[in-house]
């Protein structure tokens, strides 16, 4: 190798993401344990092999020498993994362009709960508005059957009041209906409102928008 320039040494940490190493973490000349310690996590936590490689870059002749440093015990059995998201991983004690890597995110996310179609609420709204109103109903025939029984007992009442009568006991007895059987149908809890949305957003400038830090991800076969 060519002496030109002083040598560029540091760690990876590799995971194997089904068939395929990819980069997990970066580390420095001086964080070798650091990089060892990162590797076993990833196996406890993770449940994926891993490995090490030891990287040293000559500036000179612009070439590479990697040595593997460790790799986790073929006895080991790694546990099934979700789809990996991609991130921005840095290595330890580096800003800028020098540890501006891809990494993957190896946690799983939660399920995306399923929303009710407009559909399945007016269907359900329907059910709810036809059976208060066949309870209401029912109340209110009870009530028309008991006013009609009045004058036999000596009591007169006019046919305003009863059909005023009949009236608020057919609203009291919708509204006593509909209101429970609407909390037990619908789920009033997971129910959100969108924000509204301006209907032309303003365009961002360009000078405000921040490229991300040069560096790729980096795949080993």
């Amino acid at each position: 190798m060519s002496s030109q320039g002083p040598a560029i040494v540091h760690y990876e940490v590799y995971a194997l993401d089904g068939q395929r190493w990819t980069l997990h973490a970066r580390f420095r000349r001086e964080e070798r344990e650091d990089a060892l310690e990162e590797a076993k996590s990833v196996e406890s936590t993770l449940g994926m092999i891993a490995k090490v490689i030891r990287e040293t870059y000559y500036p000179g002749d612009n070439t590479s020498e990697d040595v593997l440093v460790y790799k986790s015990d073929k006895n080991f059995k790694p546990r099934p993994q979700v789809t990996p998201v991609r991130r921005r991983a840095y290595a330890r004690g580096q800003t800028g362009s020098d540890s501006g890597i891809s990494a993957p995110d190896f946690r799983g996310r939660g399920k995306p709960k399923r929303q009710e179609s407009s559909t399945t609420a007016l269907i359900k709204l329907l059910l709810v508005v036809a059976a208060s109103i066949a309870i209401a109903c029912g109340a209110a025939a009870i009530v028309n059957n008991f006013v009609m029984k009045l004058p036999g007992y000596g009591a007169t009442i006019s046919g305003d009041q009863a059909s005023l009568i009949i009236f608020v006991t057919f609203v009291a007895a919708f509204l006593a209906s509909a209101v429970p059987l609407a909390f037990s149908v619908f789920d009033w809890r997971n129910a959100r409102m969108k924000p509204m949305q301006p209907a032309h957003p303003a365009p961002i400038p360009a000078a405000a928008v921040e490229p991300p830090p040069p560096g790729t991800a980096r795949v080993r076969d």
